[in-house]
């Protein structure tokens, strides 16, 4: 049973690939595909996949050393909250001008 989870891993994995090609939102079912594979399959098996081994994978693919991936998820964490934050602050102002107007 475990062949036939690989197989249809392997099989949406290149829908997503091809969505992806075509401008739709493939790396999604990529990452979902993965996440319930890895339920589906018992770790016990061969065909066992984890988390580790996708980051892996992936940061060895784009050819970057554990070191540089390190330091470019530090770099994404602190860009992602900074922006989060950012936005937050712009949004409530707008709340409070939008509140002040239907006050005013």
């Amino acid at each position: 049973m475990s062949f036939f989870w690989a197989l249809l891993l392997v099989i949406v994995l290149l829908a997503g690939w091809v969505l992806t090609l075509v401008g739709m939102p493939g790396n999604w079912l990529m990452v979902a595909a993965a996440a319930v594979y890895m339920f589906l399959v018992p770790e016990q098996s061969s065909l066992h996949i984890g988390w580790q081994v996708v980051a892996v994978l992936g940061e060895q693919w784009k050819g970057r050393t554990l070191d540089a991936s390190w330091q470019v998820g530090k770099a994404a964490f602190w860009g992602r909250l900074l922006g989060t934050l950012g936005k937050t602050a712009v949004a409530s102002v707008m709340v409070v001008v939008a509140a002040a107007a239907l006050v005013l």
